[in-house]
């Protein structure tokens, strides 16, 4: 009889809610394949029963090897043990994630990954005019003109090819954009490259990375702690139903009001789980103090400590936004390259402080210990 047969399976222990949104965590960090998951899934299961069935050592090579001679005994395939040992390495892994303090859950390897903007003796933290001179000359055509475009006007990857020979007055030197809303404005044609110009919103796009980023490990790190909706305060469970209350932006009738008080009755004692629209933090874009302010009222954080820090913010993000839209700030400089820089990493720093504060003191939950 098959491993996969429906009246074994139907026998074998389940997966607790809790292991089962960890296990889920780890495979959509490591990649795995959607189409996949549902086998990792069963070997898991079935490493679980087999754990609950037979006493096994502590040591968990020992038990994986002893997991895939059972499985050897039933007959499966080289490449179904291989998947299988694959599935079980992977929960250990998930258990270790659990077990690390908050902080950790934040920060680690990502974390340093995003502070490439500090100096390095090795990477340059920009290119000279003559470094951007000698990569433009080993560029054919067309991608030199599209790098040109790219850097010299500010433009999105998107905007740049999209655009097309009407769009240039080569008499006047000035480049139209068209952009949302028929809204249109015009771009000077770069006469020079300049490196500080262009790398002020390479450090607006990684800061506004690095908060995406970083509160989508910090929900992960939520879910994997086994929470009961009807334990979380309700600023975030507002965030959890956002896809589920946006209809009622039409207003309440009485079918509305009854599906919300269904949800509510539902879920309150199931785990928390956060959909795929929640998890991507919504930055609009345009990632200012008041934009910062929101999202951390979600997702229960306090970002107060980081109050001095709201008129450099917001005047970064409005200087990215300016050369974003074609001006050219006069007198940016080396030097106010290095002041940004340091300020954006001192803006990471913040933001992961209040991040690892409130994993720390339980702030989402309705009663912090």
């Amino acid at each position: 009889m098959s491993i996969f047969d429906p009246e074994i399976v139907k026998d074998m222990l389940t997966i607790p809610e809790y292991i089962s949104v960890q296990f889920n965590n780890v495979l959509r960090q490591k990649a795995i394949p959607e189409s996949f998951h549902v086998h990792y899934r069963k070997w898991l299961r079935y490493f679980l029963d087999f754990c609950e069935k037979h006493p096994l050592p502590e040591d968990k090579s020992e038990r994986i090897r002893l997991f895939i001679e059972k499985l050897k005994s039933k007959k499966q395939t080289p490449q179904q043990c291989t998947q299988a040992a694959h599935s079980v390495s992977l929960f250990f892994e998930s258990q270790q994630v659990k077990n690390r303090p908050p902080s950790e859950a934040i920060r680690g390897k990502r974390f340093n990954e995003w502070r490439c903007l500090e100096k390095s003796k090795y990477i340059p933290l920009f290119l000279s005019r003559q470094e951007i001179d000698i990569i433009l000359s080993h560029l054919e055509y067309p991608f030199n003109t599209v790098v040109g475009l790219l850097y010299g006007c500010g433009l999105r990857l998107f905007k740049c090819i999209g655009l097309r020979v009407q769009n240039f007055n080569f008499e006047d030197k000035i480049l139209t954009v068209y952009g949302k809303g028929d809204k249109d404005r015009t771009i000077p044609l770069p006469r020079k490259l300049t490196a500080v110009h262009m790398a002020i919103p390479m450090l607006y796009a990684h800061w506004e990375g690095y908060v995406r980023e970083t509160c989508q490990l910090y929900l992960e790190y939520i879910e994997s702690c086994g929470i009961k909706i009807g334990d979380l305060r309700s600023d975030l469970v507002g965030y959890l139903w956002t896809s589920t209350l946006k209809p009622l932006t039409g207003g309440l009738n009485f079918a509305r009001k009854k599906a919300v008080a269904e949800l509510a009755l539902r879920c309150l004692q199931n785990p928390v789980k956060f959909e795929e629209s929640e998890r991507a933090i919504n930055t609009r874009s345009n990632l200012n103090f008041d934009v910062l302010e929101d999202i951390a009222a979600h997702l229960c954080l306090d970002i107060s400590p980081m109050l001095p820090l709201k008129r450099h913010l917001n005047a970064l993000v409005h200087l990215r936004n300016h050369i974003a839209h074609g001006s050219r700030p006069h007198l940016l400089g080396y030097s106010h390259f290095q002041e940004h820089a340091s300020f954006v990493i001192e803006l990471m720093e913040g933001f992961e402080c209040s991040l690892a504060r409130s994993l720390e003191d339980q702030n989402y939950c309705t009663v912090s210990p």
